[in-house]
């Protein structure tokens, strides 16, 4: 383990840790709120509430043993490490952290709960996002930098690896 620790970054692991603690925490003062006071309206558009899904996101596969759905994270949790080990940039180690950590945070309750704890409620009018919590939000604002955010990594290697163009070849057919 000691090998495993050394070799994740500090990035990943405080992306990591980070997402899955403030997850926890919100998750249980969120739901001891709403129990003593009911719904805690935030502003016209987002409330506080606390819901409980046995599926995955926007409520599907409900009827999937818990079980399943921990083991299918657990997979996808350890291709998430092994990316982790593998990457040289460090935002990309952030990035798979947070969505490393989202995940922990689902599965946590998928082991305790049977389900996923979600409590905030994003409104306009009778429209109602799906219910989601912070684990969720870790995981898309890690997907959506993974996919969006330029990665200084990648400038300078791409600029170590540039050829000329008579190194390049020409890479279509020559003729004879």
């Amino acid at each position: 383990m000691a090998g495993i620790n050394a070799r994740m970054s500090a990035f990943a692991w405080l992306g990591m840790s980070f997402a899955l603690a403030l997850d926890q925490l919100t998750k249980s003062a969120a739901f001891r709120a709403v129990a003593k006071g009911g719904d805690i309206s935030v502003t016209p558009f987002l409330t506080i509430t606390s819901g409980m899904n046995p599926g995955i996101a926007f409520g599907l596969a409900t009827r999937v043993h818990p079980a399943i759905l921990i083991g299918i994270a657990a997979v996808i949790s350890a291709v998430l490490g092994m990316m982790i080990l593998r990457s040289e940039s460090r935002l990309r180690r952030t990035a798979l952290g947070m969505i490393l950590g989202g995940a922990f945070g689902n599965i946590v309750d998928r082991i305790r709960l049977g389900a996923v704890r979600d409590l905030i409620d994003l409104h306009w009018g009778g429209w109602h996002w799906p219910t989601f919590n912070l684990a969720d939000a870790f995981i898309t604002i890690g997907v959506l930098i993974l996919l969006f955010v330029p990665d200084p990594a990648d400038r300078n290697q791409h600029k170590n690896s540039t050829l000329s163009l008579g190194e390049q070849g020409s890479g279509g057919s020559r003729a004879q």
